[in-house]
Formats: C-alpha cells, structure tokens, sequence
C-alpha cells in the first residue's frame, strides 16, 4: 500500500521525453503543412510525394525515440530504488 501512496504523485515519463514528445508532434505537423503546401494538385509534386513523407517519419522517429528513451539522473534512479527497498 505504501509503494503505491509514493507513485501517486509521480508522472510516468521525465520532463525530456515530455519536450522530446511535443516537438515529435510538431515536426509530424510541419510534415502535413508541408504536404499541402504544394503546387500541384492532391500533392503530386516533390514536396508532396518525397519531402513531407519524410519529414513525417523523422516525426514519428522523435515519438518513438522520446517513448522509448530514458532520460534523467543515475544519481536520482539510484535513490528511488533504495528508497523503495
């Protein structure tokens, strides 16, 4: 019961992988303006086809990176763990 009283108020990731997480979504944002930025039609142009295609992947990339990560202090994980011992 006590271990549970002390991850009540913690979040689940670290204040890195919330950054990492929003600027993922910005870039898979910029990736859809900038497909509908192009000159032709349905974005069948270089933009549409090969350049924001890629930039949303580069996205996604950044989302699975900053999901997956593990950012922080040794000094800080070394002392949560002994505390929950």
């Amino acid at each position: 019961m006590s271990n549970n009283q002390n991850n009540k108020g913690r979040l689940v990731f670290g204040k890195m992988n919330y950054r990492l997480m929003i600027a993922g979504v910005a870039v898979i944002f910029l990736g859809l303006i900038l497909m509908s930025m192009g000159e032709k039609p349905y974005g069948f142009d270089a933009l549409g086809i090969t350049i924001s295609p890629a930039v949303i992947l580069i996205g996604f990339a950044i989302e699975f990176y900053a999901i997956m990560g593990k950012f922080g202090n040794k000094a800080n994980e070394t002392s949560s763990t002994e505390e929950n011992n």
